[in-house]
């Protein structure tokens, strides 16, 4: 295997952990997303890679940041207050607290994935050469017809199991026949 052939398999996995990285050295959260989602085009070439990989580093950095939150109870006062909470709300607030920013990873590189693959085709119409002189022909398919409503039963049928190599050989001979 190449390396550009292990960048494509594993892009979505390392894309998220470098964007990680980004953000601890302090990019923003925003600006990561819209590079996730112009840059995984390019690199992979489709749209639901950058969609893939901004779920995956809005998941991974959900994660790394939902401990620190645990570390403010040295913060709270020492009394204790009694609050009644279920095992369910809990649950839900933090599935809301993943899934809020997953929504709007979604939303952000599928937008930005639209640029970054218009981008992709305009960068390989300039690298292929589209040529403007194209020139494209309609061809008929009169000489491959024939009135299938002459054959009788077991001729149709006959006809519907034919490969299309026998297909044509049939219209060669036919067309000699014809000669």
């Amino acid at each position: 295997m190449t390396f550009m052939s292990l960048l494509k398999k594993f892009s979505v996995i390392l894309v998220a952990l470098l964007a990680l990285g980004l953000t601890r050295v302090g990019i923003g959260y925003l600006t990561i997303l819209i590079a996730i989602g112009i840059i995984m085009p390019l690199i992979c070439g489709n749209k639901k890679s950058a969609i893939y990989t901004g779920v995956l580093y809005t998941t991974l950095s959900y994660l790394l940041s939902y401990p620190s939150s645990l570390f403010l109870i040295d913060y709270m006062p020492s009394s204790e207050i009694p609050i009644s909470i279920s095992s369910a709300t809990v649950l839900s607030n933090i599935f809301l607290g993943w899934i809020i920013p997953v929504i709007i990873a979604v939303v952000i590189c599928g937008i930005s994935s639209v640029i970054g693959n218009i981008i992709k085709t305009q960068l390989l119409d300039k690298v292929v050469g589209k040529d403007d002189n194209e020139y494209y022909f309609d061809t008929s398919d009169d000489l491959n017809q024939f009135d299938t409503n002459s054959l009788n039963k077991n001729q149709k049928k006959e006809l519907l199991y034919l490969t299309p190599i026998q297909k044509a050989k049939n219209r060669k001979n036919d067309d000699e026949d014809y000669k």
